[in-house]
């Protein structure tokens, strides 16, 4: 007759070992994180500007529209599985969405 119980079996104890150490690192990371300062407008200097970018191969699409000629980018990435930035996030035909 087996009397072992699974919270006294070896199993279990390894399982406990790296279940604590596992919560202890979860710990120490979001220590780590709640610690860091987070950036205001306050830490730039008074005229910084900041900006975004976005890259017109991976927005525009419509890569054969309105007289539009292949891009360097177009003809190099320009695959016959469609891997291409032919429609992209379609941004040629959706701009009015965005403004």
């Amino acid at each position: 007759r087996n009397t072992t119980t699974p919270f006294n079996s070896f199993f279990w104890d390894k399982k406990m070992q790296s279940f604590s150490l596992l919560f202890f690192i979860s710990i120490v990371i979001v220590s780590a994180i709640s610690y860091c300062d987070a950036f205001t407008r306050n830490d730039f200097p008074e005229h910084f500007l900041f900006g975004a970018a976005t890259s017109a191969y991976q927005w525009e699409g419509a890569a054969h529209e309105d007289g539009r000629t292949p891009s360097v980018w177009d003809t190099f990435s320009h695959s016959d599985d469609r891997g291409n930035g032919d429609i992209a996030c379609d941004g040629y035909h959706k701009y009015k969405e965005d403004v």
